[in-house]
């Protein structure tokens, strides 16, 4: 296995399942000392495991990302326990109690428990991050926000708000650390198989055909193709933290399967008619 990223601290969040725990896989197989956390100390413990029987370098750290007292708490045993960061990824991610409602039926506590976590949290730990990869002259911000970034779909206001501030706080990060050598970058994902994309997806279907709706076999299959590998797109993350990605800073980098390219759109277009896509 290449060890690319040997040397390097990386601190990951939303590591109890989905990206999160590709990401750490990728990342620690890859030579690097990786810091997780996550909520969910049962799946954080179990993935430190799994990760240290395979002989890579992980630890998992239990916390509530909305929580500044926590970020800092994370962020300072980082710095204790390895002395340097050099990768943070934003991954931590909140779709809301109710993902699926409409703005007008939204309220401000619907909506802040969103940004709190998808977008606030992300500036935190940004800003956490960036006096010691400041001091060291390196470090790598990823940011992973979505297609919702880029197209507004219905009744999920906060969280396309969120994922749109993530690519502009990537914009200003990348800028604003020119001169001290901190790259930062912003994923356009899309869908990734994780228990909160699917609960989306199933309150989706459910606010179109009924609350008592249960999906078909045929509906989990479809639903699955649409769904990425968190391991194989952890992997392409690790390429883009590499020193090797060294040029590429303040980019915004679709890991979508060609949904904002037009596959969606060129689906809906063909579907039914010859197989053309």
């Amino acid at each position: 296995m290449d060890s690319f990223l040997e040397g390097k601290v990386a601190l990951v969040t939303g590591v109890s399942s989905g990206l999160g725990r590709g990401v750490a896989r990728a990342f620690a197989s890859r030579g690097a000392a990786v810091v997780g956390c996550a909520r969910r100390t049962e799946l954080g413990s179990s993935l430190e495991a799994e990760i240290g029987d395979a002989g890579g370098r992980f630890h998992y750290a239990q916390c509530d990302v909305a929580d500044v007292g926590q970020c800092e708490a994370l962020v300072n045993g980082v710095l204790e326990r390895h002395g340097r960061l050099d990768i943070l990824v934003n991954n931590a991610g909140n779709s809301g109690a109710r993902p699926v409602q409409r703005i007008e039926k939204m309220t401000e506590t619907d909506w802040d428990a969103v940004q709190a976590v998808n977008l606030r949290a992300a500036f935190t730990l940004t800003r956490l991050s960036l006096p010691p990869m400041q001091a060291q002259r390196s470090g790598v911000i990823v940011n992973i926000a979505s297609i919702n970034a880029r197209i507004g779909v219905a009744n999920m206001a906060s969280y396309n708000a969120s994922k749109a501030g993530l690519v502009h706080l990537t914009n200003t990060t990348a800028v604003e650390n020119l001169a001290h050598g901190v790259r930062a970058i912003a994923i356009i994902l899309g869908g990734v198989t994780s228990e909160m994309n699917r609960s989306v997806a199933l309150e989706m279907g459910r606010s179109v055909r009924g609350s008592d709706w249960t999906p078909s076999a045929e509906w989990e299959a479809r639903a699955a193709t649409g769904m990425g590998d968190p391991d194989e797109y952890g992997r392409a993350l690790a390429l883009l933290c590499s020193d090797d990605a060294r040029p590429i800073n303040g980019a915004v980098i679709a890991m979508d399967g060609g949904a904002t390219a037009g596959h969606i759109a060129s689906s809906m277009i063909y579907l039914g008619s010859a197989g053309l896509i």
